[in-house]
């Protein structure tokens, strides 16, 4: 089964998603939103998300910094070099990010894909297994996506 992604805005919702992907067995990637990463920071971001990986003792995780279309904050994730990076940008500035990128050993990726937003969500943990049994193709799973 590939990686589940959860769209992140804080630590309990990063907690949450690691404990449910744990506890299901599956390999999750938190992705964590680009206002969040703006308006605290990527470095912030990132420790938010690692701390999370620590406590839960989930290693079978990617952490990712959605830097939506901000090169700064894409440079900066790359930077680190102990996340990946999602951008919206594309043509010449992604290339050359791709290549700072992989310079750096950082996964970028750019190509639009699903997640569970957990903002829009109550019981986290619970939204979390849920679709992850949804995305399995589960009947347990309740109706978490028209909530």
């Amino acid at each position: 089964m590939p990686p589940i992604r959860f769209l992140i805005h804080h630590y309990e919702h990063a907690r949450a998603a690691l404990l449910a992907a744990k506890g299901e067995n599956v390999r999750a990637v938190l992705v964590c939103a680009p206002q969040t990463a703006a308006f605290a920071g990527v470095r912030i971001a990132a420790k938010m998300m690692l701390e999370a990986q620590k406590e839960t003792q989930n290693d079978a995780c990617a952490l990712v910094i959605d830097c939506g279309k901000s090169v700064g904050a894409a440079l900066a994730a790359i930077a680190l070099k102990r996340v990946g990076v999602y951008t919206a940008l594309t043509g010449g500035v992604y290339d050359m990010l791709s290549d700072a990128a992989r310079k750096n050993g950082v996964r970028i990726e750019n190509a639009p894909f699903e997640a569970l937003d957990l903002n829009a969500r109550a019981h986290w943990q619970s939204a979390c297994r849920d679709y992850i049994l949804r995305m399995r193709g589960n009947d347990e799973a309740e109706c978490v996506l028209g909530d």
